[in-house]
């Protein structure tokens, strides 16, 4: 068995985290998350004789942009919150495209994410449609628009709209969140009472637990 970067394996055959790759995960998630790219963490591992997770003294953006992509790493090494934010980074990263003259601007889509969710997210109870709410605290919940409006349907789950997303990305196996591949791959997404997503594919369905 392949022992992944970050984790090494114990006299008792245990697998445990290696503390020195630990350090350097959670330097690489927290340096991309401050804006360093995938050449520049590749550039300041080499500066610092890092090895690579192959023993290589250099470090391709492949294996950094893995590493960022990984869920392994979550709860040992770094925090689910940590993983999150960076996965919203590189989705955000990943709709830039480069001008002519150096600079970098958005990319013209058809959809975003919010747009895209509030035709997919049907409650199972009632059948409307999820709503986007934006919390005082500044947190993104969705929920029943019946529930909302006219507290008329019993299902009162609220869900973060990060959740979601990640959630949304696994089931279709995407690294970042591609809102027009999302409207070409879902019919819908049922919000049932037991706390599962319910995703109904253009040919199939499946279900993920929150």
């Amino acid at each position: 068995m392949k022992i992944p970067y970050g984790f090494t394996v114990d006299n008792h055959g245990k697998v445990t985290v290696e503390k020195t790759q630990a350090q350097v995960i959670q330097m690489i998630f927290r340096e991309y998350l401050n804006g360093n790219s995938l050449g520049g963490l590749a550039r300041m591992l080499e500066s610092r004789a890092i090895p690579s997770p192959s023993g290589n003294k250099c470090w391709g953006r492949a294996a950094i942009d893995k590493l960022l992509f990984s869920s392994k790493y979550v709860p040992l090494i770094i925090s689910l919150e940590l993983y999150t934010a960076v996965q919203f980074e590189k989705a955000a990263r990943s709709n830039q495209e480069l001008r002519n003259n150096g600079s970098t601007q958005r990319k013209a889509t058809r959809y975003n994410s919010q747009n895209v969710l509030s035709g997919l997210l049907i409650c199972a109870e009632c059948g409307a449609n999820y709503r986007r709410i934006t919390r005082a605290s500044g947190e993104v919940v969705w929920r029943c628009a019946n529930r909302v409006e006219r507290r008329s349907c019993t299902q009162s789950l609220s869900i973060a709209e990060q959740d979601i997303i990640l959630l949304v990305c696994n089931e279709l196996s995407m690294h970042t969140f591609d809102a027009e591949h999302v409207r070409n791959s879902l019919n819908q997404i049922l919000i049932n009472h037991f706390e599962t997503l319910s995703f109904e594919h253009k040919h199939m369905q499946r279900f993920s637990i929150l």
